[in-house]
């Protein structure tokens, strides 16, 4: 029904009247038009036949444009169309749900590939991980199809810094072929870019008027549906209504959207959700930082040597840091490798969730094939920083430069964070004292670095966190807190040690893959694992996990479809429980650190002014001033596929260890670091090995004494396997000495 009584306000707006409320009550006073009481507030309504010639014709133009509008969607094509869009956006978090499904059970899969497929899907992944950050600007500009039309010109021109073996696998790419490789992501998961691919049809595209206006239906309700989609929604709809539609091909109705959206930029313009639009196209780098609005949508990742020395050696602090929050997380390792990165994410992800981005720089840490693979396979985007762009990664630079400078200086064995700072530490001393200490080392070394560790997480947690921040004027904890946001987390921690810790490779066979052995089972490093489970195996090829806290244990899983069969033992290992960290050190180190009489006299020195405890007062202080406040668990869902789920069986398996009371716990505490100590002092009482005989031979006799340490016992089994002859006369030169001493007694 079309309306006929409108108030003055209304009146104001209309053609052929008076531009203000007073000039029209006067001109309606004046010609004595029809009016009534407002049947809402107060005042007068005019009937539209009392109003102007020129201002009735604007009210009858506005009312035939409403009708016609109307009519047009009132159409049942028009109606279809918008209600089938509404569904899809109601569907929209499921189909978020089933791409996060998707992207596990990929990288489940491709952890299956072998061989020339695995090398196609991990070179594919990484060209898409730089097609990603490459089209960024282009995309600010709408001009994505020029960046990718560059992107494959400059790849083919070998002008964007990928190395020689990229091009053994992919030499030549098309514009194009990076969208196919990211919708075949999207939708078949990583494995599928190791040779699955689908052919599309090709057919004409029929200009059918109702199935046009059905498309344009869709299109109004969701500006950002694709061919795909709107080709099946389109088959669906004349399959059920019986209208035998001849549906164009997913490319002909992507050239039809592209020329329909070029026809009218303004009205997807207003159309598209800006909000949206900003999340979808994320700047990586400059003011990016401004777009994150929420927890775990971007995190940055970075190393930096630690400025401490430490008894182990120089360590190097690899962090994380979520940007809308700017909550950190780090750990310590002896060198920044692809290795620590996944060590890092794994500590990161069960205290966080997982993220949806990360920011990463140039190095071959955060390049490498496997950190790539983790990224894509889990959905995880990843901005590169470009070369020698420090300021490309503001956020954890500034975390690192405020640990660094802060009370990092407090703590023993700090020795500057540069050239100048170090000099600046050692012109302290007085002349004459450098004169009298001259060839003894002036900087203090007495951390360990899991004490570094436990300081460096104790002052993240109850003093970095409970500081306001400069950028956010928020403290880290209340800013977390304030935000509920629903995170993917991982439910079961040891299914995520077991997908982050496959066997090693070993000769043709990829990380994580044997074939089971008759004579040996599974063997790993020179060492057999064994069960009578394999027995039924023999000949099979298998995929295989270390049990973290126990090297001596694999898991094994069915190679094909990744369930879990068994665990298998290494007898000469699993009675020991040496830690899949314990045996990345004794690995990477073979000498060991000695403690002279010069630095303990140093120590003792010292003690009147201890550093290390200024350091832990202030954060026992932060931590008794902030007790009362905590991270604030978030809404969560469990982040799932195949791998997981068989991984957390085989987790079950493990007996939970038995919660102990405070009063036990201190007991144990103080017999551990009595254990450490004596432990710390026959280690540090070794003597100087001429040889690797030597060395064997004194592990020997310290065996027969005291429990050997995680690394001795790598280095005994290292020489058995290597100097088996020599091992045996040296077992019986010790176990003759022994019944001498005997004999003596």
């Amino acid at each position: 029904m079309t309306k006929e009584w409108f108030n003055l306000s209304e009146i104001t707006s209309f053609s052929g009247t008076h531009s203000t409320v007073q000039g029209n009550r006067k001109l309606a006073n004046r010609e004595a038009w029809q009016k009534r009481k407002c049947q809402i507030g107060k005042g007068y309504e005019y009937h539209i036949d009392s109003l102007p010639q020129e201002t009735q014709a604007y009210l009858a133009a506005q009312a035939e444009s409403a009708a016609v509008v109307e009519a047009s969607q009132a159409s049942p094509e028009f109606l279809a169309g918008k209600a089938i869009a509404q569904k899809r956006v109601e569907a929209k978090a499921l189909d978020a749900k089933q791409l996060d499904r998707i992207k596990q059970q990929g990288a489940a899969e491709l952890m299956q590939l072998t061989g020339k497929a695995r090398l196609r899907a991990d070179v594919k992944l990484c060209i898409l991980a730089a097609y990603d950050t490459y089209l960024i600007p282009f995309i600010r500009q709408n001009q994505k199809v020029a960046g990718e039309r560059l992107f494959a010109e400059q790849f083919n021109e070998h002008a964007l810094g990928f190395d020689h073996s990229t091009y053994e696998v992919v030499a030549y790419i098309r514009w194009n072929y990076p969208r196919r490789w990211q919708k075949l992501l999207n939708e078949e998961g990583a494995a599928a870019l190791g040779g699955r691919y689908k052919a599309d049809k090709k057919s004409k595209i029929d200009r059918e008027p109702k199935m046009q206006q059905m498309a344009q239906g869709l299109i109004y309700n969701e500006p950002e549906i694709n061919g795909s989609h709107l080709r099946e929604i389109l088959i669906a709809h004349s399959e059920l209504n019986n209208l035998n539609w001849d549906v164009p091909s997913v490319s002909k109705m992507r050239e039809w959207l592209k020329r329909f959206k070029a026809e009218h930029p303004l009205l997807i313009a207003k159309l598209n959700n800006p909000d949206d639009f900003k999340n979808r196209y994320m700047p990586a780098f400059g003011k990016a930082n401004a777009n994150v609005i929420r927890i775990n949508q971007l995190w940055e990742l970075d190393s930096t040597p630690t400025d401490v020395h430490l008894t182990d050696g120089r360590y190097s602090i690899i962090g994380a840091i979520d940007i809308y929050s700017r909550r950190p997380i780090v750990i310590l390792q002896p060198t920044s490798n692809s290795e620590a990165v996944c060590l890092l994410m794994r500590k990161a992800m069960l205290a966080f969730g997982v993220p949806e981005s990360v920011k990463i720089d140039n190095g071959k840490d955060y390049k490498s094939k496997r950190v790539t693979s983790v990224f894509q396979s889990l959905g995880i985007k990843t901005l590169i920083a470009p070369p020698f762009s420090g300021d490309a990664k503001p956020s954890i630079e500034r975390f690192f430069g405020t640990w660094s400078h802060g009370i990092a200086k407090l703590l023993p064995g700090y020795g500057g964070h540069d050239v100048a700072s170090r000099e600046k530490l050692q012109s302290r001393a007085s002349f004459a004292d450098q004169i009298m200490k001259k060839g003894a080392k002036d900087i203090e070394i007495s951390l360990s670095a899991k004490e570094l560790q436990i300081i460096i997480d104790d002052w993240i947690e109850h003093y970095y966190n409970h500081n306001i921040h400069g950028t956010t004027k928020e403290k880290p904890i209340v800013r977390w807190n304030s935000q509920r946001t629903t995170l993917r987390t991982i439910e079961n921690e040891r299914a995520l040690d077991v997908l982050l810790s496959p066997i090693p490779a070993s000769g043709s066979s990829p990380a994580g893959k044997r074939t089971v052995a008759k004579d040996v089972g599974i063997a790993v490093n020179g060492f057999s694992y064994v069960s009578a489970d394999l027995g039924a195996l023999v000949g099979s090829d298998v995929f295989c996990s270390w049990n973290p806290d126990n090297i001596g244990e694999i898991y094994v899983f069915n190679s094909a479809k990744l369930e879990f069969i068994c665990k298998v033992k290494c007898p000469e290992l699993v009675d020991e429980k040496i830690s899949l960290a314990e045996l990345g050190l004794a690995a990477k180190r073979q000498q060991n650190a000695k403690i002279t009489e010069q630095k303990a006299a140093l120590r003792k020195a010292k003690n009147s002014v201890n550093l290390g405890d200024a350091a832990r007062n202030v954060i026992a202080a932060a931590k008794k001033r902030n007790s009362s406040m905590a991270f604030m668990p978030q809404p969560s869902e469990p982040a799932q596929s195949g791998l997981l789920h068989q991984a957390s069986f085989a987790s079950d398996l493990t007996p939970v260890k038995p919660t102990l009371s405070p009063e036990n716990f201190q007991a144990l505490r103080q017999e551990q670091i009595e254990l450490e100590k004596a432990k710390e002092i026959a280690v540090n009482a070794k003597p100087r090995f001429k040889n690797d005989y030597e060395q064997f031979i004194w592990i020997l006799n310290q065996a027969k004494q005291r429990k050997l340490t995680g690394e001795e016992i790598v280095i005994r089994e290292e020489y058995k396997k290597a100097q088996p002859k020599w091992a045996k006369q040296a077992a019986f030169m010790v176990g003759e000495n022994e019944e001498k001493q005997q004999e003596q007694k």
